[in-house]
């Protein structure tokens, strides 16, 4: 399996707080407001036990997004659509790593779930805050990174990839991300380039719903549509799906849950 794995909630949003501070040259405030962040995770990490190695990878996504604020705060040009997409990275990966040491406390030490970042083989252009796949680029690197990973052939041990949503890299390895929400679409593709059996997509309702559930409590569930009619109603602005999520996995007819 591959589990691909979203920000905590809210913190896309409190990242973006971050840049609204960057904008207007208030570095303290900035730093405070991802400190909050930081502490948020080292707290998830100690709730969860976590061990040396991910307290030092905490660190370093603590010491990476000071840099990128001071570096923001100096330049000229300020928030940026690569410096914003930096920074959001910053969410997936937080929540992947303490994903991915819960996973492996939970499955024990005859199985292995392993970390992966995304920007090694989600490729993209440099059209930054809304990257297009590259998709004969991902497949090569899907097969030179990810692939290997499952043709270990231990039949015995449950093998698990767990990496981010939302982010990739361009062909220079500046961070881009896919546009807001877009953790479905990465793990689309990833379904379309490893052939996988089905997708299943989990979120805070119970599939896709005859209307907004927060405006019609009664709204009901529509057990099954095709992915013309689902890509139909995400593009027409249902949260359930980021619009370009079924492309991919329409074109092998991988069956999304």
């Amino acid at each position: 399996k591959v589990v691909v794995v979203s920000a905590t909630s809210q913190t896309t949003n409190h990242l973006e707080a971050v840049a609204d501070c960057i904008r207007m040259n208030q570095k303290e405030d900035a730093l405070a407001a991802y400190k909050k962040i930081v502490e948020r995770h080292s707290s998830i990490c100690e709730e969860l036990s976590g061990d040396s190695l991910l307290l030092g990878f905490i660190d370093e996504l603590d010491f990476e997004g000071s840099r990128i604020i001071e570096d923001a705060i100096q330049s000229e040009s300020g928030v940026s659509a690569m410096l914003m997409d930096q920074l959001y990275s910053l969410g997936e990966r937080f929540s992947s790593s303490l994903f991915s040491f819960a996973l492996q406390s939970a499955l024990g030490k005859n199985d292995c779930a392993k970390y992966f970042d995304a920007r090694e083989f989600l490729k993209t252009d440099s059209s930054f805050g809304k990257a297009l796949p590259k998709i004969d680029e991902l497949n090569e690197k899907v097969n030179l990174i990810l692939s290997p990973f499952f043709e270990e052939n231990r039949d015995e041990i449950r093998l698990v990839a767990v990496t981010q949503g939302f982010i990739g890299s361009d062909n220079q390895g500046r961070t881009t991300t896919l546009g807001r929400e877009g953790s479905d679409f990465s793990a689309a593709l990833l379904a379309s380039s490893l052939n996988a059996e089905s997708l299943t997509i989990w979120s805070d309702v119970e599939g896709v719903l005859t209307t907004d559930p927060r405006v019609y409590p009664d709204a009901k569930t529509i057990p099954e549509l095709s992915y013309k009619d689902a890509t139909k109603i995400a593009k027409l602005g249902a949260k359930v799906l980021f619009p370009e999520t079924l492309a991919p996995v329409q074109k092998k007819n991988i069956p999304v849950y």
